[in-house]
Protein backbone atom coordinates (compact mmCIF):
# COMPACT_ATOMS: atom_id res chain seq x y z
CA UNK A 1 0.00 0.00 0.00
CA UNK A 2 1.33 3.46 -0.85
CA UNK A 3 -0.04 6.97 -1.23
CA UNK A 4 0.39 8.44 -4.69
CA UNK A 5 1.91 11.63 -3.24
CA UNK A 6 4.57 9.66 -1.38
CA UNK A 7 6.35 8.37 -4.46
CA UNK A 8 8.92 10.29 -6.49
CA UNK A 9 7.78 10.67 -10.09
CA UNK A 10 10.78 11.02 -12.38
CA UNK A 11 8.97 11.75 -15.65
CA UNK A 12 5.50 12.37 -17.04
CA UNK A 13 3.86 11.20 -20.25
CA UNK A 14 0.81 13.23 -21.34
CA UNK A 15 -0.97 11.37 -24.13
CA UNK A 16 -3.84 13.25 -25.73
CA UNK A 17 -6.40 11.40 -27.83
CA UNK A 18 -7.68 13.34 -30.82
CA UNK A 19 -8.88 13.06 -34.39
CA UNK A 20 -7.27 14.56 -37.45
CA UNK A 21 -7.55 14.59 -41.23
CA UNK A 22 -4.35 13.23 -42.76
CA UNK A 23 -3.98 12.75 -46.53
CA UNK A 24 -7.71 13.29 -46.91
CA UNK A 25 -8.65 10.59 -44.42
CA UNK A 26 -10.04 10.95 -40.89
CA UNK A 27 -7.79 9.24 -38.37
CA UNK A 28 -7.44 8.88 -34.62
CA UNK A 29 -4.18 10.12 -33.17
CA UNK A 30 -2.16 10.44 -29.98
CA UNK A 31 -0.53 13.86 -29.53
CA UNK A 32 -1.53 14.56 -33.13
CA UNK A 33 0.39 11.51 -34.41
CA UNK A 34 -1.57 8.73 -36.12
CA UNK A 35 0.32 5.48 -35.62
CA UNK A 36 1.84 3.98 -38.76
CA UNK A 37 2.37 0.23 -38.51
CA UNK A 38 5.90 -0.52 -39.79
CA UNK A 39 6.67 -3.42 -42.12
CA UNK A 40 9.19 -4.77 -39.60
CA UNK A 41 7.92 -5.43 -36.04
CA UNK A 42 9.45 -3.03 -33.52
CA UNK A 43 11.10 -5.79 -31.46
CA UNK A 44 12.85 -7.18 -34.53
CA UNK A 45 13.82 -3.73 -35.74
CA UNK A 46 15.32 -2.88 -32.36
CA UNK A 47 17.20 -6.18 -32.02
CA UNK A 48 18.55 -6.73 -35.52
CA UNK A 49 18.91 -3.36 -37.19
CA UNK A 50 19.13 -0.93 -34.26
CA UNK A 51 15.82 0.54 -35.50
CA UNK A 52 17.53 2.07 -38.59
CA UNK A 53 14.93 3.01 -41.16
CA UNK A 54 12.04 1.66 -39.08
CA UNK A 55 11.55 4.28 -36.38
CA UNK A 56 13.32 7.16 -34.71
CA UNK A 57 13.34 7.09 -30.93
CA UNK A 58 11.72 10.16 -29.32
CA UNK A 59 10.87 11.68 -32.67
CA UNK A 60 7.64 12.96 -31.20
CA UNK A 61 6.98 14.65 -27.87
CA UNK A 62 5.60 12.50 -25.08
CA UNK A 63 3.88 15.34 -23.21
CA UNK A 64 2.74 17.85 -25.86
CA UNK A 65 0.83 17.51 -29.13
CA UNK A 66 2.65 17.66 -32.45
CA UNK A 67 2.19 20.98 -34.24
CA UNK A 68 0.78 19.30 -37.36
CA UNK A 69 -1.16 16.08 -37.68
CA UNK A 70 1.08 13.40 -39.18
CA UNK A 71 1.40 9.63 -39.50
CA UNK A 72 4.42 8.08 -37.88
CA UNK A 73 5.90 5.33 -35.74
CA UNK A 74 5.52 6.83 -32.27
CA UNK A 75 8.16 5.28 -29.98
CA UNK A 76 9.34 7.07 -26.84
CA UNK A 77 11.99 6.24 -24.27
CA UNK A 78 11.39 5.98 -20.54
CA UNK A 79 13.72 5.72 -17.57
CA UNK A 80 14.14 2.28 -16.03
CA UNK A 81 13.40 1.54 -12.36
CA UNK A 82 11.50 4.69 -11.57
CA UNK A 83 7.98 6.02 -11.22
CA UNK A 84 6.61 7.26 -14.53
CA UNK A 85 3.31 9.13 -14.52
CA UNK A 86 1.12 8.51 -17.58
CA UNK A 87 -1.74 10.97 -18.06
CA UNK A 88 -4.33 9.82 -20.58
CA UNK A 89 -6.35 12.77 -21.86
CA UNK A 90 -9.56 12.37 -23.81
CA UNK A 91 -11.19 15.50 -25.23
CA UNK A 92 -13.34 13.49 -27.64
CA UNK A 93 -17.09 13.12 -27.24
CA UNK A 94 -16.84 9.32 -27.17
CA UNK A 95 -15.34 6.77 -24.79
CA UNK A 96 -11.68 6.21 -25.62
CA UNK A 97 -9.92 2.95 -24.75
CA UNK A 98 -6.22 2.43 -24.06
CA UNK A 99 -4.23 -0.79 -23.83
CA UNK A 100 -1.35 -0.78 -21.34
CA UNK A 101 0.88 -3.79 -21.92
CA UNK A 102 3.69 -4.20 -19.43
CA UNK A 103 4.40 -4.57 -15.75
CA UNK A 104 3.28 -2.69 -12.64
CA UNK A 105 0.71 -0.25 -13.94
CA UNK A 106 -1.22 1.35 -11.07
CA UNK A 107 -4.36 3.25 -12.06
CA UNK A 108 -4.78 6.55 -10.16
CA UNK A 109 -7.87 8.76 -10.29
CA UNK A 110 -9.98 6.24 -12.20
CA UNK A 111 -12.21 4.62 -9.60
CA UNK A 112 -13.80 7.93 -8.58
CA UNK A 113 -14.91 8.78 -12.12
CA UNK A 114 -16.07 5.19 -12.59
CA UNK A 115 -18.13 5.44 -9.40
CA UNK A 116 -19.59 8.81 -10.38
CA UNK A 117 -20.55 7.46 -13.80
CA UNK A 118 -23.00 5.13 -12.07
CA UNK A 119 -24.70 8.16 -10.49
CA UNK A 120 -24.82 9.76 -13.93
CA UNK A 121 -26.57 6.69 -15.37
CA UNK A 122 -29.01 6.60 -12.42
CA UNK A 123 -29.86 10.24 -13.08
CA UNK A 124 -30.41 9.61 -16.79
CA UNK A 125 -32.54 6.57 -15.95
CA UNK A 126 -34.75 8.80 -13.80
CA UNK A 127 -34.99 11.38 -16.61
CA UNK A 128 -36.10 8.75 -19.13
CA UNK A 129 -38.63 7.31 -16.69
CA UNK A 130 -40.17 10.77 -16.62
CA UNK A 131 -40.15 10.89 -20.43
CA UNK A 132 -41.76 7.45 -20.49
CA UNK A 133 -44.62 8.69 -18.32
CA UNK A 134 -45.08 11.69 -20.62
CA UNK A 135 -45.01 9.46 -23.71
CA UNK A 136 -47.64 7.13 -22.24
CA UNK A 137 -49.81 10.12 -21.41
CA UNK A 138 -49.54 11.36 -25.00
CA UNK A 139 -50.15 7.90 -26.48
CA UNK A 140 -47.23 8.26 -28.92
CA UNK A 141 -46.11 4.66 -29.53
CA UNK A 142 -42.77 5.67 -31.08
CA UNK A 143 -41.81 7.84 -28.11
CA UNK A 144 -43.02 5.15 -25.71
CA UNK A 145 -40.74 2.56 -27.31
CA UNK A 146 -37.79 4.97 -27.37
CA UNK A 147 -38.24 5.85 -23.70
CA UNK A 148 -38.61 2.19 -22.71
CA UNK A 149 -35.38 1.33 -24.53
CA UNK A 150 -33.48 4.17 -22.84
CA UNK A 151 -34.79 3.20 -19.40
CA UNK A 152 -33.55 -0.37 -19.93
CA UNK A 153 -30.20 0.91 -21.25
CA UNK A 154 -29.39 3.26 -18.37
CA UNK A 155 -30.72 0.89 -15.72
CA UNK A 156 -28.51 -1.87 -17.15
CA UNK A 157 -25.47 0.42 -17.17
CA UNK A 158 -25.92 1.58 -13.57
CA UNK A 159 -26.46 -2.00 -12.37
CA UNK A 160 -23.35 -3.17 -14.24
CA UNK A 161 -21.29 -0.44 -12.56
CA UNK A 162 -22.77 -1.35 -9.18
CA UNK A 163 -21.83 -5.02 -9.60
CA UNK A 164 -18.25 -4.15 -10.58
CA UNK A 165 -17.82 -1.72 -7.69
CA UNK A 166 -19.34 -4.10 -5.15
CA UNK A 167 -17.18 -7.02 -6.25
CA UNK A 168 -13.84 -5.23 -6.39
CA UNK A 169 -13.04 -5.59 -2.69
CA UNK A 170 -13.70 -9.33 -3.07
CA UNK A 171 -11.25 -9.42 -5.95
CA UNK A 172 -8.42 -7.75 -4.03
CA UNK A 173 -8.61 -10.33 -1.24
CA UNK A 174 -7.95 -13.17 -3.69
CA UNK A 175 -4.31 -14.21 -3.55
CA UNK A 176 -4.07 -14.46 -7.33
CA UNK A 177 -5.30 -10.89 -7.82
CA UNK A 178 -2.87 -8.41 -9.30
CA UNK A 179 -3.78 -5.86 -6.63
CA UNK A 180 -4.00 -8.42 -3.83
CA UNK A 181 -4.37 -6.64 -0.51
CA UNK A 182 -6.07 -8.13 2.52
CA UNK A 183 -5.64 -4.73 4.20
CA UNK A 184 -7.74 -3.04 1.50
CA UNK A 185 -10.44 -5.72 1.64
CA UNK A 186 -10.42 -5.55 5.45
CA UNK A 187 -10.81 -1.77 5.48
CA UNK A 188 -13.85 -2.00 3.19
CA UNK A 189 -15.66 -4.61 5.29
CA UNK A 190 -14.63 -3.03 8.61
CA UNK A 191 -15.84 0.42 7.53
CA UNK A 192 -19.12 -0.98 6.22
CA UNK A 193 -19.71 -2.90 9.44
CA UNK A 194 -19.07 0.19 11.57
CA UNK A 195 -21.44 2.31 9.49
CA UNK A 196 -24.33 -0.14 9.70
CA UNK A 197 -23.75 -0.73 13.44
CA UNK A 198 -23.79 3.02 14.11
CA UNK A 199 -26.97 3.30 12.05
CA UNK A 200 -28.58 0.59 14.18
CA UNK A 201 -27.62 2.42 17.39
CA UNK A 202 -29.12 5.65 16.07
CA UNK A 203 -32.36 4.01 14.87
CA UNK A 204 -32.79 2.17 18.20
CA UNK A 205 -33.08 5.55 19.94
CA UNK A 206 -36.10 6.39 17.78
CA UNK A 207 -37.75 3.16 16.61
CA UNK A 208 -37.06 -0.52 15.96
CA UNK A 209 -34.47 -1.94 13.51
CA UNK A 210 -35.92 -4.86 11.52
CA UNK A 211 -33.11 -5.90 9.18
CA UNK A 212 -29.52 -4.82 8.56
CA UNK A 213 -27.93 -5.08 5.12
CA UNK A 214 -24.54 -4.12 3.76
CA UNK A 215 -25.86 -0.83 2.37
CA UNK A 216 -29.14 -0.18 4.13
CA UNK A 217 -31.34 -0.69 7.15
CA UNK A 218 -35.02 -1.64 7.40
CA UNK A 219 -36.69 -0.18 10.45
CA UNK A 220 -40.02 0.75 11.98
CA UNK A 221 -40.29 4.39 13.05
CA UNK A 222 -43.10 6.12 14.97
CA UNK A 223 -45.90 7.47 12.83
CA UNK A 224 -45.19 10.95 14.17
CA UNK A 225 -41.56 10.82 13.01
CA UNK A 226 -40.94 13.02 9.92
CA UNK A 227 -40.35 11.04 6.72
CA UNK A 228 -40.15 13.20 3.59
CA UNK A 229 -39.74 16.93 3.15
CA UNK A 230 -40.51 18.67 -0.13
CA UNK A 231 -38.66 21.92 -0.72
CA UNK A 232 -40.02 24.50 -3.12
CA UNK A 233 -37.67 26.13 -5.62
CA UNK A 234 -37.92 29.43 -7.46
CA UNK A 235 -39.24 27.47 -10.43
CA UNK A 236 -42.84 26.53 -9.46
CA UNK A 237 -42.63 23.47 -11.72
CA UNK A 238 -39.65 22.01 -9.87
CA UNK A 239 -39.64 20.55 -6.37
CA UNK A 240 -36.91 18.91 -4.34
CA UNK A 241 -37.84 16.08 -1.97
CA UNK A 242 -35.53 14.72 0.71
CA UNK A 243 -35.89 11.72 3.00
CA UNK A 244 -35.41 12.92 6.57
CA UNK A 245 -34.36 9.48 7.95
CA UNK A 246 -31.73 9.13 5.21
CA UNK A 247 -30.42 12.66 5.81
CA UNK A 248 -30.24 11.91 9.53
CA UNK A 249 -28.18 8.74 8.91
CA UNK A 250 -25.99 10.45 6.30
CA UNK A 251 -25.07 13.21 8.73
CA UNK A 252 -23.91 10.52 11.16
CA UNK A 253 -21.86 8.88 8.38
CA UNK A 254 -20.31 12.21 7.35
CA UNK A 255 -19.26 12.98 10.94
CA UNK A 256 -17.58 9.61 11.45
CA UNK A 257 -16.32 8.67 7.97
CA UNK A 258 -15.31 11.80 6.07
CA UNK A 259 -11.82 11.84 4.61
CA UNK A 260 -10.54 15.32 5.50
CA UNK A 261 -7.29 14.90 3.55
CA UNK A 262 -8.72 13.78 0.20
CA UNK A 263 -6.34 14.93 -2.54
CA UNK A 264 -7.08 15.68 -6.18
CA UNK A 265 -4.38 16.20 -8.81
CA UNK A 266 -4.78 19.72 -10.23
CA UNK A 267 -1.56 20.17 -12.20
CA UNK A 268 0.16 17.03 -13.58
CA UNK A 269 3.22 19.03 -14.64
CA UNK A 270 3.94 20.76 -11.32
CA UNK A 271 2.56 17.79 -9.32
CA UNK A 272 0.27 19.98 -7.25
CA UNK A 273 -2.77 18.65 -5.41
CA UNK A 274 -5.75 20.28 -3.74
CA UNK A 275 -6.86 18.93 -0.36
CA UNK A 276 -10.53 18.81 0.60
CA UNK A 277 -12.99 16.85 2.68
CA UNK A 278 -14.73 13.98 0.88
CA UNK A 279 -17.49 11.60 1.92
CA UNK A 280 -19.19 9.60 -0.82
CA UNK A 281 -20.91 7.03 1.41
CA UNK A 282 -24.67 7.59 1.52
CA UNK A 283 -27.80 5.77 2.58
Amino acid sequence: MFHVTNVTIIETFILNASTATIDGLSRYSVNNVSYLIPDIPLKLADFFSNRTGVYELDAFSKNTSNANAVRGVFVSSALLKGWTEIVLENNLDIIDTWHLDGYSFFVVGYNVSFRDRRYEYKGLNKVWKGKLSEAKASGNSIKIQEAQDMVVLYDSLQIAHKCILNSFYGYVMRKGARWYSMEMAGVVTYTGANIIQNARLLVEKIGKPLELDTDGIWCALPGSFPENFTLKTRDPKKKFTISYPCVMLNVDVAINNSNDQYQTLTDPIRKTYTTRSECSIEF
